[in-house]
């Protein structure tokens, strides 16, 4: 069965195509995974904000307010970063599709957010005097447990999805190194064939008379440069007596079969036959064909012994 070039370029190009799809479906996961790296970060750096604001410095309370001013207003913001970054998890929304658990957990994170920003407001505010400070400091305790669990839940979780994403890349990874490393072999046969179609239809000496040609293309091209040139059906080109070629299609020939290969030795051979015409005469036209044939045969194994 032979092969045709032109369709095993066409799913080449395809295969190519479907490399670039999987390279760009890396990156794509590898911005996933930072993303989820981000992720961790983003809420762990919001328990180191929420032990500094259990720490400030009671002394001056002026400053101690404009500290947790900027500092509750700073866990906002990574809780809006959180919701930022869900946008371009691909993986988490449409294969996971944990996108209602996932907010839920943000809004519930925004409320104790909001609870342990008072609490601590009323710590600070309150802490001169020791009842409404111990008061105070027994809510921010509550506050600030809760926050931290939920904190650590949300981290449980994302370790949890990312287990679960890293599986299925790993199934996924597994499959289409196997599907890459067929294709490749099987293309890399192909080409490695069709190299060999050419370089036989480009030697000179035609070596190898037993090779079988692999592909339509090419062996297409083997029919026409092995195709003799037909000059039968010149008139011109033919002696009308013998129906061999005469000067022209001698011509004709020599110039045809020099430009089959290169280097290719080609001659031109011209008889003289003593008393042609006398056995022109008695000679049936196909007789004296044959004879002629015969006497060009015998020149030939007597000039090469």
């Amino acid at each position: 069965m032979k092969y045709s070039i032109k369709r095993i370029f066409e799913h080449l190009k395809f295969y190519l195509l479907f490399i670039f799809f999987l390279a760009s479906l890396a990156v794509l996961l590898t911005f996933e995974e930072q993303l989820s790296f981000d992720k961790v970060n983003n809420l762990n750096n919001q328990k180191k904000i929420i032990q500094t604001l259990t720490h400030l410095d009671t002394d001056d309370i002026e400053l101690a307010l404009i500290q947790f001013n900027g500092k509750s207003t700073q866990l906002h913001q990574e809780i809006d970063k959180l919701k930022m970054l869900y946008k371009y998890n691909i993986t988490d929304r449409y294969i996971l599709r944990n996108e209602k658990e996932y907010f839920d957990d943000l809004q519930r994170l925004s409320v104790l957010t909001d609870k342990f920003n008072n609490a601590a407001h009323k710590y600070y505010v309150g802490s001169k005097n020791k009842k409404l400070a111990k008061e105070a400091k027994a809510e921010l305790d509550r506050s600030l447990n809760e926050i931290i669990q939920q904190i650590d839940t949300m981290l449980f979780k994302s370790l949890t999805y990312n287990q679960q994403k890293f599986d299925i890349i790993k199934i996924l990874v597994i499959i289409t190194f196997f599907l890459i490393l067929f294709a490749t072999f099987w293309y890399r046969k192909m080409l490695t064939a069709i190299l060999q179609d050419i370089e036989y239809l480009f030697q000179v000496d035609k070596t190898k008379s037993d090779y079988e040609i692999f592909s339509l293309e090419a062996d297409a091209i083997a029919l026409r440069m092995n195709r003799k040139t037909v000059v039968q059906n010149n008139p011109s080109m033919l002696d009308p007596v013998t129906e061999i070629n005469n000067y022209k299609g001698l011509v004709n020939s020599y110039g045809a079969k020099k430009g089959l290969k290169d280097s290719n030795f080609t001659a031109v051979t011209v008889l003289e036959v003593d008393n042609f015409s006398k056995s022109n005469r008695p000679l049936p036209r196909k007789s004296h064909r044959q004879y002629c044939v015969k006497l060009l045969t015998l020149f030939l194994c007597m000039s090469n012994p």
